[in-house]
């Protein structure tokens, strides 16, 4: 990566490695290192493997290193359908399908034409996890190399390394690479799909020269348009972040606005309980309103009643003395005896009614004050009931919810 730094690119770099820069002071720089690194790597090695997807852009440096060192380089071109390759970029350094693909394009080619006229196989990334002894096989045939350990040793090893689970994103289905795939990607694709199987033909070099001189002709304008394409893709997530956060946000609001009618549903049904209640508590009162009438106009017939017999018993007192007085100036023995006898009966009589009167009076006066004390307690009860009422609203989800609405409304009235 320090190497593809100097040059001002990148691993994920579209244009072609610049030939300016194996003639700068950073070669001879990065030659140095890379020498040093393999003396340390694999100095006591006879068979040693170097991977690494960059070398594919640098396969001239690469191979020039070896061969200072004494090696002999011999290359295993293990590639990948580009679908693949394309959406595991996109999934992992968040480029679009079409960035990824010109990159596997750009990288086999490039791989293709640096390693051309020396010892090479082609194979594949399915192929190798589908079934790793015979490519080995076919690499050690192709190369005319032996491996330092049979096929059998190594094999638990290797099988125990390789899994399904390296191939990280689903191969796409046929249909689908038919459709995806442009004609230069669909003939390179081809052409390898063949040399894994068959081995390389140089036939094929033509076509695939050709391609390779048509992706450099078209250099400026595909890496401006993929440039593009990659501004509008980030601009096209970000829109979708921003859409997810404002359908994040709708969903927020619409259960809310849910939750809201709900709780309207619930102070509706509060309220209109709460009306009932108070239009029953309104009737009880107006009927106990209409029994207080009843029993105060029972307590002034009491009364009247009592103010009659009141005056009765001063009159017929009065009447006693009237005629006490003229049966003792006028009247003779036997007769004011007798007189004085029906005086003493009437007198009797009277007494009697006075009495009563005063018997009535005195059940009238309890009623009277049995009723005021009733009505007083009804009257303290309804105070009281009305009080837990009032308290009971106001702690209420009614009236917290309309507190706002009140205020509103006591200043609308003010003004």
């Amino acid at each position: 990566e320090d190497l593809l730094t100097s040059a001002g690119q990148s691993w994920w770099s579209l244009p072609r490695f610049p030939c300016a820069w194996y003639r700068s002071p950073a070669y001879d720089t990065f030659m140095a290192r890379a020498l040093a690194n393999i003396e340390t790597e694999f100095g006591a090695s006879s068979l040693f493997v170097l991977k690494d997807p960059r070398i594919c852009r640098l396969l001239p440096f690469w191979d020039e290193a070896l061969r200072r060192f004494g090696s002999t380089p011999h290359y295993v071109m293990t590639w990948r359908h580009p679908l693949e390759v394309a959406r595991s970029i996109e999934k992992q350094a968040n480029y679009y399908k079409g960035f990824g693909l010109e990159l596997w394009l750009r990288h086999v080619l490039d791989a293709e034409h640096g390693s051309r006229g020396h010892p090479r196989v082609f194979t594949s990334y399915k192929a190798v996890l589908t079934d790793w002894r015979r490519e080995m096989m076919r690499v050690s045939e192709g190369l005319n190399l032996t491996w330092p350990r049979s096929l059998d040793e190594a094999g638990p090893e290797i099988d125990a390394f390789l899994s399904r689970d390296l191939q990280t994103v689903t191969r796409p289905a046929p249909g689908e690479q038919a459709e995806a795939l442009e004609e230069c990607h669909a003939a390179v694709v081809e052409i390898l799909t063949r040399w894994s199987r068959k081995g390389e033909d140089p036939k094929d070099h033509a076509r695939l020269d050709s391609i390779r001189k048509t992706l450099n002709d078209a250099e400026a304008i595909i890496v401006s348009a993929l440039e593009e394409g990659q501004a509008a893709y980030l601009s096209l997530q970000d829109s979708g972040r921003r859409l997810a956060v404002v359908s994040d946000e709708r969903d927020r609001y619409r259960e809310a606005a849910e939750t809201l009618g709900a709780e309207r549903a619930d102070l509706v049904a509060e309220r209109d309980t709460l009306r009932s209640t108070l239009a029953q508590r309104a009737q009880e009162l107006e009927d106990i309103y209409r029994q207080q009438d009843d029993d105060q106009a029972e307590l002034d017939a009491a009364r009247a009643r009592l103010g009659k017999l009141e005056r009765l018993r001063r009159r017929d007192r009065l009447h006693l003395d009237d005629l006490a007085a003229r049966l003792s100036n006028s009247v003779p023995v036997d007769q004011a005896n007798r007189t004085r006898d029906a005086l003493m009966a009437e007198l009797a009589r009277v007494q009697a009614e006075t009495e009563a009167a005063e018997a009535e009076r005195d059940r009238e006066q309890a009623a009277l004050k049995a009723l005021s004390q009733r009505i007083e307690d009804q009257r303290r009860e309804l105070v009281a009931e009305a009080e837990a009422m009032r308290s009971a609203f106001e702690g209420s989800r009614s009236w917290k919810t309309t507190a706002l609405l009140r205020r509103i409304r006591r200043g609308l009235r003010r003004r």
